[in-house]
């Protein structure tokens, strides 16, 4: 699973340009109703005076716009600890918003310590919330979250560390709540158009799950300006969808490639055939079929996007159409799933 690559932790963004669509419907001090003109028209000075005095009168809608302003210096020096206070009060007064903010500075610790448990908390509310700008965020928050979180990570000094990985990967499923409302909630959020989400949600396929090369192109077409390394995803992908029926997903296929040219080798060996040792000449030409996975159990994933694409248990085989050196040959490779989404592989009989 893509716990062990390296995620970013999003800084905290203005909400405002957000926020501006609902001012209107949402009630305010006069104070607040300045404010929010002058911020519009980037008269930070005016509009932090205007937030502040409202803020002080109770003023929930002036205090998420004042704590945006702390988190992100506008009107006032810069202030994680009293953007997250006022974060923090306002999400504990119901605002969706702020959910998201006291979220994010838990998981980010800014002015706070990091709080992994407080951080998902207000990051279910805020998705749960449905408001249109905060849940679509929210789904790649709780997914970051999981990610993040040492618990769920397996790499230590940039390396595997197989018995962190081993006893991640024999959890039960109710070990593997928080895991399965990340995936979802991301996978949701993918599915309404969000970017950021499609953007991870491909990292994660790329990585893990079955059969999962014509997902990550649906994600990532027709994104306008896709970073290079998820246009690398995508024509890799793309690669791997027109060659035919696979449950691996585009790692799995690129980690296999290298065993079926081993087992092509040592199929023109036993035929007797002598390879130049110089020719590096290998291609995998199409995917032959796959066999249904066998004693499957499956992470239970709602979300069109995930299902039946996270096997926890079982094993399948697949006969590839592989060139080396001209020579055109049909390899078997059986995998088998090693429950964090990814499989295990070991060339099968010739």
């Amino acid at each position: 699973m893509t716990e062990g690559d390296n995620y970013e932790i999003p800084a905290i963004r203005c909400l405002l340009a957000v926020v501006s669509l609902f001012v209107m419907s949402l009630p305010g001090s006069a104070d607040t109703e300045i404010g929010t003109k002058a911020y519009l028209a980037k008269d930070f000075d005016t509009a932090f005076l205007e937030f502040t005095k409202s803020a002080n009168q109770g003023d929930m809608l002036a205090k998420r716009y004042l704590a945006n302003m702390y988190f992100l210096g506008q009107g006032t020096a810069k202030d994680e600890v009293q953007g997250t206070k006022l974060a923090h009060e306002c999400a504990e007064a119901g605002d969706s918003y702020c959910y998201l903010m006291y979220a994010k500075s838990n998981l980010g610790g800014l002015g706070i310590a990091v709080n992994y448990a407080e951080a998902r908390i207000w990051a279910r509310k805020a998705f749960a919330g449905g408001v249109a700008g905060v849940w679509e965020p929210a789904g790649v928050l709780l997914e970051q979250i999981y990610l993040i979180n040492p618990a769920n990570r397996f790499l230590v000094d940039g390396k595997r560390d197989m018995e962190k990985y081993n006893a991640l990967a024999r959890r039960t499923l109710e070990q593997r709540a928080e895991q399965v409302e990340a995936l979802d909630a991301l996978a949701a959020s993918a599915q309404a158009g969000f970017v950021p989400a499609r953007l991870l949600l491909s990292t994660v396929l790329f990585d893990s799950g079955a059969g999962t090369a014509e997902k990550i192109c649906s994600l990532l077409a027709g994104i306008n300006d896709l970073p290079e390394r998820f246009q690398k995803y995508l024509t890799i992908s793309q690669q791997v969808a027109q060659l035919g029926p696979t449950r691996a997903s585009p790692k799995l296929v690129m980690e296999a490639s290298q065993g079926a040219a081993e087992g092509a080798m040592g199929q023109a060996s036993r035929a007797g055939i002598q390879q130049r040792a110089a020719c590096k000449d290998f291609k995998v030409l199409k995917f032959l079929g796959a066999t249904p996975i066998d004693h499957a159990t499956w992470l239970p994933l709602t979300q069109p996007l995930l299902a039946n694409t996270y096997p926890l248990t079982g094993a399948w085989s697949e006969d590839w159409s592989v060139s080396l050196c001209g020579r055109v040959s049909t390899v078997n490779i059986q995998f088998t799933a090693d429950g964090m989404g990814g499989a295990n592989f070991h060339m099968g009989p010739f």
